[in-house]
């Protein structure tokens, strides 16, 4: 017996569902759905501009995705480099949101510390790094981290100092005693004598190492030592000239005037022109007459 088959009712197609998605009554086929966004609430204006902003559903929720992922740690990815200026912008926006970077470097609040003194702490210098800092968002807890490791460091070159003058002045009293031996109390006594004459300040110790000069008291102490020699010289000059030495004396210069043909005067004093004599031998008798006064004679 032949097993009658009942046939089988095709299965009606499953139409779309027409449940719409969170947005997607605020786009249509044109892109934003200006009668729905218009709609919405006073307070919900950020939504609205959130929506009017991308021009699908689809890019909404693209642009959601992307502002979750740069609203958090993970997002403050280091910028490429084609970033246009919008880019850069909210990128440092967000980091220094993040890290809590004050709008100016005084919000950093460094300031000198009063147990430094004004000639270590480099306030020009400091300002700079700050700015360097602040330029590239630095959070307040890195800066105050390195302000507290730069006044650190110079806190221990304060505590170093009085051991550093006084191996400088073992240094000092070591290369006076090797090079003078027992003269040195004499030769300091004049040493200093000298370095006064010449209007270097000397310390009231009577103590060479204890003598503070810089670079402008070299230079005066210098220029007055050429003073000095100047003086010096022409002193001896005059000497010389008065006891007779004939190097250089007037006499001298007098009797090149006649004999010496590359005396500028030679040629005028021994010309048969009485007018060109005349000068040269005024310039004869006066070089003859300072010879005279100085002893020289004739």
């Amino acid at each position: 017996m032949v097993e009658e088959i009942t046939p089988v009712e095709p299965v009606a197609p499953v139409e779309p569902s027409t449940t719409s998605t969170p947005f997607g009554s605020f786009y249509n086929e044109s892109g934003v759905n200006r009668e729905a966004v218009e709609a919405l609430p006073e307070d919900a204006k950020s939504i609205r501009s959130l929506i009017e902003k991308y021009p699908s559903e689809a890019e909404l929720y693209k642009g959601i995705q992307h502002l979750r992922a740069t609203a958090s740690s993970k997002g403050l990815e280091r910028l490429s480099a084609d970033a246009d200026d919008t880019e850069v912008h909210r990128h440092n926006t967000m980091v220094k949101e993040y890290f809590g970077v004050p709008d100016a470097v005084d919000g950093y609040g460094v300031q000198k510390p009063e147990n430094i003194p004004d000639e270590v702490w480099d306030q020009e210098g400091t300002d700079a790094l700050l700015g360097i800092l602040h330029k590239h968002n630095a959070s307040p807890e890195l800066v105050k981290a390195l302000a507290a490791h730069q006044v650190a460091g110079f806190e221990a070159e304060i505590a170093k100092a009085p051991q550093q003058e006084q191996a400088r002045i073992d240094d000092v009293n070591k290369q006076l005693a090797e090079a003078f031996g027992n003269d040195l109390p004499a030769i300091s006594q004049e040493g200093l004598k000298g370095l006064a004459a010449l209007g270097i300040q000397v310390p009231e110790s009577g103590n060479i190492s204890d003598l503070k000069i810089g670079y402008p008291e070299i230079l005066k102490a210098g220029q007055r030592m050429t003073q000095l020699i100047s003086e010096d010289t022409v002193s001896r000059e005059a000497n010389r000239d008065k006891a007779g030495n004939n190097a250089g004396s007037y006499k001298e210069q007098a009797k090149a005037i006649k004999a010496d043909p590359a005396n500028p005067f030679n040629a005028d004093f021994n010309s048969e022109d009485p007018a060109r004599q005349k000068k040269a031998q005024a310039e004869f008798n006066r070089l003859m007459n300072l010879s005279d006064a100085l002893g020289g004679g004739r």
